[in-house]
């Protein structure tokens, strides 16, 4: 569609009629300017106006956007012109439609760029352990991120049968002074610094605590230094993940010889006596002991046996791994408060965390351990 050619062709039939573009203007109601901008072809009359002026100059609307009168020779061209500005319309919202598309994939490109700049290898996991001749830890625990870093040191054992009084946290700086991190009295506090706060160590002196973090415990008027060993776990720096290969249940599963026997025995005994439930693939069994109630669960999948029960009001957890060997014993309040817990591995006879009752633990052999493995 040209428009300088339908600007002059307007001009003409004003011409024709003997009117001014003033006169034009105030029978469409429109301002002067419009008409000249059309007739200099800087822009289009609007589809109400184009039907004002067709009637105006006696002449088609096709006549108007085509810029000249219909003849023989132009007769099909003028009446295919509605057709080619459709489709010339058409081509124009196809344009604008995928100008708008791009616009928007690279407003995501640029985002997704600007995430991955900032998040990429910025998350690392690891594990924390130490240990001299008087004190060991290695269940600790450090996760360092641009928003969060906690560290978590784990339970302190003693191989002197020590008790600790407090322990500090602590680096050497350039000038080789200690910065102090943390000092507390509670092993299993963790520590987390937020980003901007930075209250005990801050994620720009990640590789500095990593490399040159000490722990100074404190007992029976004397102190011991241990360097802190950060082993490095995990960190966010795979642009694609792959998935594991799941283990095998044997692998899953696996345990002792001088243990296969018994969960050999335990099984049978649960099969034989246990209630089995398929949608959660466990068997379960209620019962009594004297005036206590209680619920034994078990997973072949796992080799896990739970055990809750109920007395005088208190409620008492017991886990057992037949592949790990551990007890794991919690008693809850009526209030559903931890009161006392402690892991106990029973191949051993070692306390591995917490107190460990003698009583509780003979408690759950006689009553459960012996009675499912030796039936």
């Amino acid at each position: 569609m040209d428009v300088v050619k339908i600007g002059k062709f307007i001009a003409s039939l004003r011409k024709e009629k003997k009117i001014t573009q003033q006169e034009l203007s105030e029978k469409l109601i429109i301002s002067r300017e419009n008409v000249s901008k059309w007739e200099r072809g800087v822009n289009m009359p609007t589809p109400e106006t184009l039907l004002k002026l067709s009637e105006i100059f006696e002449v088609s609307i096709n006549e108007i956007l085509s810029g000249e009168r219909k003849n023989e020779k132009n007769n099909e061209k003028i009446d295919n012109i509605s057709l080619e500005i459709l489709i010339d319309s058409n081509k124009k919202r196809r344009k604008l439609v995928i100008t708008f598309v791009l616009i928007i994939i690279l407003i995501l490109l640029i985002f997704l760029v600007y995430y991955f700049i900032n998040t990429y290898n910025t998350i690392y996991v690891y594990r924390v352990a130490g240990e001299n001749e008087n004190f060991s830890f290695n269940e600790g625990i450090a996760i360092f991120s641009k928003n969060k870093s906690y560290l978590r040191l784990g339970t302190i054992k003693s191989k002197n049968d020590y008790i600790y009084d407090e322990f500090e946290l602590f680096y050497y700086n350039e000038e080789g002074k200690e910065e102090l991190i943390f000092s507390s009295d509670d092993d299993n506090y963790t520590l987390t610094s937020i980003y901007g706060n930075d209250q005990y160590f801050s994620y720009d002196k990640m590789n500095e605590i990593v490399e040159n973090v000490y722990i100074k415990i404190k007992y029976q008027n004397n102190e011991d230094i241990i360097k802190l060993e950060f082993q490095q776990d995990m960190r966010n720096s795979n642009l694609f993940f792959k998935k594991e290969n799941k283990a095998s249940d044997s692998e899953n599963t696996k345990i002792d010889n001088k243990d296969n026997e018994k969960v050999k025995q335990l099984e049978n005994y649960i099969e034989n006596n246990f209630d089995y439930n398929k949608n959660e693939d466990y068997y379960s069994y209620n019962g009594t002991i004297g005036n206590i109630k209680y619920n034994v669960r078990y997973s072949k999948e796992s080799k896990l046996l739970i055990i809750n029960e109920n007395r005088n009001n208190l409620l008492y957890i017991i886990e057992y791994s037949f592949i790990f060997s551990d007890l794991t014993y919690q008693k809850m309040n009526s209030n559903g408060e931890l009161e006392h817990i402690f892991t106990y591995y029973i191949d051993s006879n070692e306390c591995f965390s917490g107190v460990c009752d003698d009583i509780e633990i003979k408690y759950f052999i006689e009553n459960y351990y012996n009675k499912y493995t030796n039936s």
